[in-house]
């Protein structure tokens, strides 16, 4: 199923209470999910790291707020 989610750029940085925020789909446990959802490898703050973000043609975007989310 393909839910509807509220996205921001990777080139984007967002600074919440905890930190960083990055994409939900990491932290996301929801199997039926068929977003266009892909492993990037992304440097924040000169440190790489391995995100699973949300592709609109060849754009990645973090995904801030999923209708399917389940942690």
């Amino acid at each position: 199923m393909q839910y509807k989610c509220k996205t921001i750029p990777l080139t984007t940085l967002l600074v919440g209470p905890y930190g960083l925020v990055t994409s939900l789909c990491d932290r996301c446990l929801t199997k039926d999910c068929e977003n266009p959802i892909e492993n990037k490898i992304v440097s924040i703050m000169g440190v790489s790291r391995n995100i699973r973000s949300y592709m609109k043609g060849d754009d990645a975007y973090f995904v801030i707020e999923c209708q399917g989310y389940t942690e």
